[in-house]
């Protein structure tokens, strides 16, 4: 994630079930820094890193876009009708509107015509927004059984102050 923008970007949105128990998750916090006369050489400079199991990280991702009215589609209700035994989107995240997060999720889920996905899901900082007490709840929850939802939950709020 480059600190060096107004909206740092970075993506967590694998599903959980493609992931494995011993599958890590690789975050680098950078900006860009220059140095020589009049900063000729460029180059992303590593202010930070983050590195722990992504499992439990995902758990507490789709936690949270559950806590915040979303959903994920199951194979037995799929938006485009699909056959339950061939039914490609089975697990693929919507958001509260029922707008589908990722390509691949249902195409009568899309958003619009011109937008084919809404795409906020597992954004890294966005997945660990909270505004209800619910979704907060989960959170903290999470940051009390899990020392990697913890830590990364901690590295996120220190990582978002360093600008």
């Amino acid at each position: 994630m480059n600190l060096g923008v107004d909206e740092p970007k970075g993506h967590f949105a694998e599903l959980a079930e493609n992931i494995g128990k011993e599958d890590l998750l690789l975050v680098l916090v950078w900006r860009w820094a220059s140095a020589g006369v009049g900063g000729v050489r460029v180059w992303p400079k590593v202010e930070d890193v983050f590195i722990d199991r992504a499992l439990p990280l995902a758990a507490l991702r789709d936690a949270l876009h559950i806590a915040r009215g979303g959903s994920f589609v199951d194979r037995a209700s799929c938006p485009d009708g699909c056959r339950p035994c061939l039914c490609q989107h089975h697990g693929e995240p919507l958001n509260a509107k029922r707008k589908r997060e990722r390509l691949q999720g249902p195409e009568s889920a899309r958003p619009s015509a011109k937008v084919s996905f809404a795409s906020n899901f597992g954004g890294l900082k966005r997945m660990l927004a909270t505004r209800g007490a619910d979704a907060t709840a989960v959170k903290y929850g999470f940051c009390e059984r899990s020392s990697a939802a913890r830590t990364f939950v901690e590295f996120m709020a220190r990582t978002s102050t360093t600008r």
